[in-house]
């Protein structure tokens, strides 16, 4: 949804500005926008330079696109790295794609990331490249649309029903001959 502004006229009473039911009706249409995305953040904890240890997750059934900043910090050196990182569901539903970009180093590397679907949660991994342990604070702000809307399939010559479009509320399509 596009921002929407509130004419509020130039000077205050000047009656220029759009009744209080119209910018009523668009601070709610703002906050309903607001409340589709979900923002969160966790303290864990890795030990060790085993791959895989878990230092994030959401559920996947409400997570289109989420954006993720990472800080790692091992407290042992005063060491840090901050990553930010985006990702979003695979249309596939049973993958995550990512891209990190934006990395911010104190010292050395700490550890890598990595991103699946497990039970139902979409998870950020830690692949420490050290044995100390190491505290990851992450953010994250997920964004979900809500669920598809029901829709008809549609076929095109030379292609099998549902492989191209859908329409929602079973709208009919024609084409010009």
């Amino acid at each position: 949804m596009a921002q929407e502004i509130i004419n509020i006229g130039i000077l205050p009473n000047d009656g220029k500005g759009e009744p209080i039911r119209t910018a009523l009706i668009k601070i709610g249409n703002m906050f309903t926008e607001l409340y589709k995305s979900d923002f969160s953040t966790s303290t864990e904890y890795t030990t060790g330079n085993v791959p895989g240890q878990l230092i994030f997750q959401t559920p996947a059934d409400s997570f289109t696109q989420a954006k993720l900043q990472v800080n790692s910090r091992n407290p042992q050196t005063d060491t840090t790295q901050n990553i930010t990182i985006g990702a979003s569901i695979n249309h596939d539903t049973a993958t995550v794609g990512f891209s990190a970009y934006g990395t911010v180093f104190t010292g050395e590397a700490l550890t890598r990331y990595d991103m699946d679907i497990f039970e139902g949660n979409v998870r950020l991994l830690s692949n420490p490249l050290t044995t100390d342990t190491l505290v990851h604070f992450t953010s994250c702000q997920v964004t979900f649309p809500g669920k598809e809307l029901p829709g008809l399939e549609v076929g095109v010559d030379g292609y099998p029903v549902g492989t191209l479009m859908i329409t929602q509320d079973d709208l009919i399509l024609t084409t010009e001959s």
